[in-house]
């Protein structure tokens, strides 16, 4: 599952109804990716050591990105992108020399004019701060007072990343400790220039921990937090209203919220079953209509990434009716976990099957990667960002590589499907049966067809499925066969490998075991077996079991000597083996002495 290290995104758990199937049509082709972009850490940071969990573009070719150490730990920075050029990032000072640390989300209504949001920890708790940017300079950052009813010194603060619709005009959500409920939202709202008090929103359903937002203007906005939701309107929050009050059937976690128009808020994140232990998450949303909510939707799994099986959401951003959203996709259960960067469209109100771009790990471990926000200045016009991971099954670890950012495609590109996965051969007289797994990435167009070429020899075989019979091979020779893919527009490298195999067919059970008792021990001796032509049996072996004796034997010839066998009661096990394989065991109890 994704590491959790952004403060702004706080998951909050919803019981909710039996999910709509998500449809099968999508609304437009799966969003692709352009090559990512690592981006840098502060200097004296590691890479692997830092997180930017917030990002905003105030155009094609400007954005701006905030981040902090992924524990939380030093001055948060701000790293800039101008023209397809990313800026080292810069720091942003915090209130107190004494600080632990500071987190920060940013959002930007004008290329180099931002303004930040977010808390920073103390030895007495942690404290909410606000940093702006004007004409291209950062301010340090400076505190701010939470409502009157706020516990002094409490280290549970979240404060989402602002939402502004002009320079001078913003809003800020958070969630704070104190109130009836133990948790309260507060908003704090910055007009021409000046920012107004932070205030209490009315009292809700459940302790809020954690909220999501979003604004058509400044002074109407929407608001998720715990089981409520708020709407403020021409500035003037109205009471709250249960938020999804349905039979405890999935549990939805939302994690990001926009609004394509007045009248549409969507809210994204991912649903699972709370009935089944190894249920794999689905990415889902849910739509506000003129106030009315609809049901939760599972968004379509890719249909170019057949191996995908879950899917979460962690952001979404729109522009012009249609929205992006973006988080990872993937198969999250233990035997082979992977998780890639995803991401999907929405327009006219139903969603494109989710978009993925497997990350390059190398061999043993696999993707661990994910995209963590995103924004949209025009259709064709989304940039997020994201942190690459790798996770290695033997050691059972995973871990952060780099931070990233990458641009969104209107539609996936077609190029180089990826290999298929764990080819297997199981031979049989005079060839073999080759069987395989889809691979993990189709390179953007559904697989058209799959070769499989064994060698030495020019035998092989072409198919639709996943598995053919190839015949014309050599008993008793040893081959190996390649499986590559076809989308259509390119094949795949030649680097699915079976291993080994020998064609032909294992020899016939030894028959007729009989046993001879001399002076000189026990001779078993048996009928010799068959096997294919030009492929000889290269050995018997016989396993002798008694009470406190284990012994074997292994001959060329079909009969065996036991010399040091004690009296008493012995089960014999008799096998025959040639280049492709061993039979199955013949087995004769007798007891003697």
């Amino acid at each position: 599952m994704r590491r959790l290290v952004s403060l702004r995104i706080a998951l909050v758990a919803l019981l909710v109804g039996l999910l709509i199937a998500a449809g099968t049509d999508a609304a437009s082709a799966e969003p692709g990716f352009a090559p990512i972009h690592q981006l840098a850490a502060p200097i004296g940071d590691s890479p692997s050591e830092i997180f930017y969990g917030s990002l905003s573009c105030a155009g094609a070719d400007w954005c701006a990105a905030a981040g902090y150490g992924n524990n939380g730990k030093g001055a948060p920075f701000v790293a800039t992108e101008s023209s397809g050029i990313w800026a080292s990032p810069q720091k942003i000072s915090l209130p107190t020399s004494g600080s632990l640390g500071g987190t920060l989300s940013l959002a930007c209504p004008s290329p180099g004019n931002c303004v930040a949001a977010g808390a920073y920890e103390t030895g007495f708790g942690k404290i909410p701060i606000l940093a702006t940017e004007d004409s291209g300079v950062w301010s340090a950052a400076s505190t701010f007072a939470l409502p009157p009813n706020a516990v002094s010194g409490s280290s549970e603060l979240l404060v989402d990343a602002p939402w502004c619709q002009s320079l001078g005009n913003c809003i800020v959500i958070g969630i704070y400790q104190g109130g009836p409920l133990g948790f309260s939202v507060f908003s704090k709202t910055e007009s021409s220039g000046t920012w107004g008090a932070a205030s209490s929103l009315p009292v809700g359903e459940g302790s809020p921990y954690g909220a999501i937002f979003s604004c058509t203007s400044v002074g109407n906005c929407l608001v998720i937090a715990g089981f409520s939701s708020w709407v403020e309107s021409s500035g003037t929050w109205g009471a709250p209203a249960s938020f999804i009050p349905t039979p405890p059937t999935e549990t939805f976690h939302y994690a990001g919220m926009a609004c394509p128009d007045t009248t549409t808020c969507i809210v994204v994140g991912f649903v699972q079953n709370n009935r089944r232990a190894d249920a794999q998450p689905r990415a889902a949303s849910l739509t506000d209509e003129s106030g009315t909510w609809g049901q939760v939707e599972a968004l379509p799994l890719p249909q170019l990434s057949p191996r995908v099986i879950a899917s979460e959401f962690w952001q979404i951003s729109c522009a012009s009716g249609q929205c992006v959203a973006v988080g990872d996709a993937g198969s999250f259960d233990g035997t082979k976990p992977f998780h890639s960067p995803a991401a999907a469209t929405w327009e006219g109100g139903s969603w494109s099957s989710i978009g993925l771009e497997p990350m390059s790990v190398t061999k043993g471990d696999r993707d661990d990667s994910y995209l963590d926000d995103v924004s949209c200045t025009a259709t064709t016009s989304c940039t997020s960002v994201g942190d690459y991971g790798v996770y290695n099954p033997g050691h059972g670890a995973s871990g952060s590589v780099a931070p990233f950012v990458t641009e969104l495609l209107p539609v996936r590109a077609i190029v180089r499907p990826g290999p298929p996965v764990d080819p297997v051969a199981r031979p049989h007289l005079g060839g073999a049966s080759v069987s395989w797994q889809p691979p993990i990435d189709d390179g953007g167009s559904p697989i058209a067809g799959y070769t499989v070429r064994v060698e030495p020899g020019t035998a092989s075989c072409m198919t639709s499925a996943t598995s053919c019979r190839i015949g014309g091979l050599i008993n008793g020779r040893q081959y190996v066969a390649t499986v590559t893919d076809s989308n259509g527009s390119s094949a795949s490298s030649p680097r699915a490998f079976s291993r080994h195999f020998f064609a032909g067919a294992v020899p016939s059970l030894p028959a007729h075991l009989h046993f001879v008792l001399t002076s000189r021990g026990v001779t078993v001796q048996w009928r010799r077996s068959t096997s294919p032509p030009g492929e000889p049996v290269l050995r018997y072996t016989v396993d002798a079991r008694g009470r406190r004796t284990v012994a074997r034997c292994i001959s060329r010839r079909p009969s065996c000597t036991y010399r040091s066998l004690r009296a008493g009661r012995y089960e014999f096990a008799v096998t025959a083996s040639d280049a492709t394989g061993t039979s199955k065991s013949v087995r004769v109890s007798v007891s003697f002495g």
